[in-house]
């Protein structure tokens, strides 16, 4: 492994971690029967009071958000889709025949 795979592995590591660490801290607030989620978490986590991020500005800048992504990616679909699979056809049939050319019957395949 070079050293850019092992940094792509430890940073994926961490991002998965970061759940794991957030639930055994609620875990352990809960067993102590201490609040499980403060104002100070709220900041830590947003960046915002909880009074914020619940409020009808941001679940409306979100849905629309939400929609101009699945927009995008009905959009990817139905309209660049064809266009990839069309490049990728003859490339594929090209090679294809390159690889039957290369091993006739009788010759060794790797």
């Amino acid at each position: 492994m070079t050293i850019g795979e092992i940094l792509i592995w430890e940073a994926t590591n961490v991002l998965l971690l970061i759940p794991v660490v957030i639930a055994l801290v609620i875990l352990t607030r809960w067993m102590r029967r201490l609040p499980l989620f403060t104002d100070r978490d709220w900041l830590f986590l947003t960046g915002r009071p909880w009074e914020k991020v619940l409020s009808l500005h941001l679940w409306l800048r979100f849905a629309t958000l939400w929609f101009v992504v699945v927009l995008m990616g009905f959009v990817e679909g139905y309209v660049l889709l064809p266009f990839g699979i069309a490049s990728f056809l003859p490339a594929w049939v090209t090679a294809h025949r390159f690889h039957c050319r290369l091993y006739r019957l009788g010759d060794s395949q790797p």
